[in-house]
């Protein structure tokens, strides 16, 4: 997977696992949504982030971030359906239905479904608005893990801030 991700780095990509952690992701991930090795734990995780902390630089339509809200629990429900003695599983959901009245009440519809694409825009500090095509690819032969590209549609203004982030990276450009 680690080759993979590397390969594509004219691309945002990312690795999840099944419970929603980050577990790998190339530079341009990093220069797009934030850095996110100094995190850890529940810091890493998706699912955690969406419906605890709220902190993700990313803005939906009320529809659209009413569909991934629902999509994210939906996945997770199946993937504690596929991994039924999973230990931090059980704890991440026990930990979030704890945290979050809004999980609680989406977990409790037992909706089950796998999360595969979506439309997005990252907020980013020196260059705006970007918005992507999210696609949620699951990678036959390595259990769960699923790795997650953003695109933008090629000749657009969103194109070339993805290729002028690959070029400059996480510097700053304010100053």
């Amino acid at each position: 997977m680690q080759r993979i991700v590397d390969r594509l780095g004219d691309l945002p990509v990312a690795v999840y696992s099944a419970a929603h952690d980050l577990l790998l992701w190339n530079a341009l991930w990093a220069a797009l949504l934030g850095d996110p090795s100094p995190r850890t734990g529940l810091g890493r995780n998706l699912v955690w982030h969406v419906f605890v902390e709220g902190d993700l630089p990313i803005r939906h339509t009320l529809h659209e971030e009413d569909e991934f809200r629902a999509n994210l629990v939906a996945d997770l429900r199946s993937a504690v359906g596929r991994y039924p003695g999973d230990p931090s599983l059980r704890s991440l959901v026990d930990r979030l239905l704890a945290a979050s009245p809004e999980f609680a009440e989406r977990w409790a519809l037992a909706h089950v479904a796998r999360h595969r694409s979506g439309r997005k825009t990252v907020l980013t500090p020196t260059l705006g608005d970007i918005t992507v095509d999210c696609d949620v690819l699951s990678v036959p032969g390595a259990g769960d893990l699923r790795l997650v590209v953003y695109t933008a549609a090629p000749g657009t203004a969103d194109a070339e801030k993805l290729e002028l982030l690959r070029v400059v990276g996480s510097q700053d450009l304010v100053g």
